[in-house]
Protein backbone atom coordinates (compact mmCIF):
# COMPACT_ATOMS: atom_id res chain seq x y z
CA UNK A 1 0.00 0.00 0.00
CA UNK A 2 1.09 3.60 -0.91
CA UNK A 3 0.95 6.20 1.62
CA UNK A 4 -1.62 8.56 0.99
CA UNK A 5 -0.35 12.16 -0.51
CA UNK A 6 2.72 10.03 -1.24
CA UNK A 7 4.09 10.08 -5.32
CA UNK A 8 7.18 8.86 -5.19
CA UNK A 9 5.57 5.54 -5.78
CA UNK A 10 4.05 6.85 -9.59
CA UNK A 11 7.39 7.90 -10.86
CA UNK A 12 9.06 5.70 -12.28
CA UNK A 13 7.83 1.99 -13.00
CA UNK A 14 4.42 2.44 -10.75
CA UNK A 15 2.57 1.95 -14.16
CA UNK A 16 4.12 -2.01 -14.61
CA UNK A 17 3.88 -2.88 -11.06
CA UNK A 18 -0.12 -3.41 -11.75
CA UNK A 19 0.59 -4.83 -15.01
CA UNK A 20 2.95 -7.56 -13.58
CA UNK A 21 0.49 -8.22 -10.61
CA UNK A 22 -2.81 -6.78 -10.66
CA UNK A 23 -4.25 -7.80 -7.42
CA UNK A 24 -2.40 -6.46 -5.31
CA UNK A 25 -4.09 -2.83 -6.83
CA UNK A 26 -7.42 -4.84 -6.75
CA UNK A 27 -8.51 -4.26 -3.19
CA UNK A 28 -8.14 -0.40 -3.48
CA UNK A 29 -8.24 0.68 -6.53
CA UNK A 30 -11.21 -2.26 -7.70
CA UNK A 31 -11.47 -4.64 -10.33
CA UNK A 32 -11.31 -2.44 -13.13
CA UNK A 33 -9.33 0.81 -11.68
CA UNK A 34 -12.97 2.55 -10.68
CA UNK A 35 -11.60 2.55 -7.17
CA UNK A 36 -13.53 1.07 -4.05
CA UNK A 37 -14.70 2.43 -0.78
CA UNK A 38 -10.89 1.72 0.47
CA UNK A 39 -9.45 4.32 -2.29
CA UNK A 40 -11.99 7.24 -1.69
CA UNK A 41 -10.32 11.01 -0.93
CA UNK A 42 -11.19 12.82 1.88
CA UNK A 43 -10.24 16.01 0.11
CA UNK A 44 -9.88 16.84 -3.30
CA UNK A 45 -6.04 15.94 -4.39
CA UNK A 46 -4.08 16.68 -7.37
CA UNK A 47 -0.25 15.61 -8.63
CA UNK A 48 1.97 14.63 -10.99
CA UNK A 49 3.47 11.17 -12.54
CA UNK A 50 5.94 11.02 -15.09
CA UNK A 51 3.94 8.44 -17.25
CA UNK A 52 0.13 9.80 -16.63
CA UNK A 53 0.57 13.66 -16.30
CA UNK A 54 -1.50 15.83 -14.38
CA UNK A 55 -4.00 13.32 -11.81
CA UNK A 56 -6.63 14.98 -10.37
CA UNK A 57 -8.67 13.13 -7.65
CA UNK A 58 -12.06 14.33 -6.20
CA UNK A 59 -14.05 14.49 -3.07
CA UNK A 60 -17.03 13.65 -4.30
CA UNK A 61 -16.16 11.47 -6.95
CA UNK A 62 -18.42 13.64 -9.45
Amino acid sequence: MHPVGGTGFANGGHEHLAKRNPDNCRACHGKHGEGSVLSIVSKDRSFSVEYAGRINLHKDNK
